[in-house]
């Protein structure tokens, strides 16, 4: 029996988003029907998921492990109690030698930011991206190899989220206007996207070309 990919995230104990990720990786028997993917609830009976160990991190420590997988002492941009550097070192070592870091990083770094969804004319769309307050990430971000041109994502600090909206005339989606702007807001933005951050919007995103840049960014991160 054909069951929703919600309601097999529920029985795997994961997140819808890991559910298509066994899809797109073949793991998990489903059909596409129109938009939906469809799983069979039989094949689930094979699966056995195991969740990453240990409780989601705050967008510091997810910073912090973001930056030590690229190589760079977080150290050196802010610090943090002794006890909580020295478990974000030990989850980088974990993660560098996990067969599959991207289902780890996903669910270590779920917590790093929140989102909105806004809306703004096409035309200015483009002009939005140069936007100095706007970092891009995601399928904007260049290092994602996709850059589509009818949206934009990117991180913004929490306290330039309110200015940039009324400046730029950005609109809440829904109710008939469809978003064609995701960004991601943080306490505060420090010096930079790094390149795991771009990795898990894509990696949280459906598509199977967001999840193969989503899984070449991390190769090539970890691979520093």
């Amino acid at each position: 029996m054909p069951i929703s990919v919600e309601e097999a995230a529920i029985r795997l104990g994961v997140t819808p988003v890991r559910v298509r990720e066994l899809i797109y990786a073949g793991r998990i028997d489903a059909q596409k029907l129109g938009r939906q993917w469809l799983v069979d609830e039989e094949s689930l009976a094979q699966k056995v998921w195991h969740r990453s160990p240990g409780r989601p991190l705050g967008f510091y420590g997810a910073f912090g492990l973001a930056l030590l997988l690229e190589g760079q002492d977080f150290r050196e941009v802010f610090s943090m109690p002794k006890s909580s550097e020295s478990r974000i070192r030990t989850i980088a070592t974990q993660v560098r030698s996990d067969p599959n870091p991207k289902s780890r990083l996903v669910s270590l770094m779920s917590a790093r930011a929140t989102s909105v969804e806004l809306s703004i004319s096409g035309p200015d769309l483009a002009e939005l991206r140069e936007e100095p307050r706007l970092f891009l990430s995601g399928v904007s971000d260049p290092r994602s190899g996709l850059l589509p041109g009818n949206e934009l994502e990117a991180y913004i600090d929490v306290q330039d989220l309110g200015p940039v909206k009324k400046e730029w005339f950005l609109l809440e989606a829904g109710r008939g206007r469809k978003a064609n702007i995701k960004l991601h807001v943080v306490p505060h933005l420090l010096v930079k996207v790094p390149a795991i951050f771009t990795a898990m919007d894509l990696a949280e995103r459906p598509g199977p070309r967001e999840q193969s840049a989503a899984e070449s960014i991390i190769r090539r991160t970890l691979a520093h």
